[in-house]
């Protein structure tokens, strides 16, 4: 088969184009600033081989995001980026944590995530993702009031994610119901922690999954009211997961059963433990504070003594 010179030519400008077309600028974090903030441009170097991007220059919008380097302190201060979004955000280095302050905004879209042993911190600001990945000894917390809006269509969860005083919200619609929104994704084990605080800050549709193609992860939810002293007494209940009608987490119908093996409850006062239940109106799973056993049978035989009394007076 033979080719004219212009089909050839042809040919090579469509490739060109469509090369062109579907380039995105493409940063990778260099620590050359002054400080250590997301805004410094300094920080910033065009990724190898990436003709979209220029060096000393903060990240623009559409961009790729690598953070790789070991041992880094990244704050993010400001809204980043300044419009719109990023298409990936890549935290993939050891000992590495990246902090959204409480004036910080993180935003974006495509396939971001947490992995190598880094860690995103967010301090009492805003991130704000589409798909999300945390992977296997990477860490996400959230705390002092932060929140996490997750809008995409999948989650997976392998690594710690650690709520404190805060709250995820969870909008990916597509996937509700589905297999898509992971904790503990392929079957691998998760901690959640949430700490609890006066505000009655809770968990938001955080545990949306479909067990039907029989993964069985061991899941932990841990609940601490002793690290910031929450005055908790019988009768007192939380909501742990704020569910929608028709959630289904462990494939039979139930946001909550053997979804999570495990449930750790630190700080209650003497006496009281707690009973978990799955509130069928209004689609919650709630940690209700209760007496234990034993302290409920010295009510009673007080109520005993209580009645002999009567009956002897």
């Amino acid at each position: 088969m033979k080719f004219s010179f212009t089909t050839l030519l042809t040919a090579f400008a469509i490739c060109l184009f469509s090369t062109q077309a579907f380039a995105r600028p493409e940063y990778d974090w260099d620590s050359g600033g002054a400080d250590d903030a997301w805004g410094t441009p300094e920080n910033w170097m065009a990724t190898p081989g990436n003709t979209e991007a220029s060096d000393d220059e903060v990240p623009v919008s559409g961009a790729t995001v690598n953070i790789e380097l070991d041992d880094e302190a990244v704050e993010v201060n400001s809204v980043q980026p300044s419009s719109s979004e990023y298409f990936k955000v890549e935290i993939d280095a050891n000992n590495t944590t990246v902090t959204i302050a409480s004036t910080g905004e993180l935003t974006a879209g495509s396939q971001s995530y947490v992995d190598g042993g880094a860690s995103l911190i967010v301090d009492g600001g805003t991130a704000n993702f589409g798909k999300f990945q945390l992977r296997a000894d990477g860490t996400v917390i959230l705390k002092n009031g932060a929140t996490f809006n997750h809008t995409g269509n999948d989650m997976f969860v392998r690594g710690l994610l650690q709520i404190e005083g805060s709250d995820i919200a969870y909008d990916g619609t597509d996937a509700m119901g589905g297999d898509e929104f992971l904790i503990g994704a392929n079957g691998s084990a998760s901690t959640i922690t949430w700490i609890a605080d006066n505000n009655g800050n809770k968990i938001s549709t955080l545990f949306i999954n479909d067990y039907s193609n029989d993964e069985s992860p061991d899941q932990t939810i841990n609940v601490d009211f002793a690290t910031n002293s929450v005055s908790v007494s019988d009768g007192d209940s939380f909501v742990l997961i704020d569910a929608e009608e028709g959630m289904n987490v462990d494939g039979d119908g139930n946001p909550f059963d053997e979804s999570f093996e495990v449930v750790n409850v630190t700080g209650l006062p003497g006496g009281l433990t707690y009973a978990m239940e799955y509130d069928e109106t209004e689609h919650d799973v709630v940690l209700n504070i209760v007496p234990e056993p034993a302290t409920m049978v010295l009510i009673g035989l007080g109520g005993v003594g209580l009645l002999l009394r009567r009956k002897r007076g």
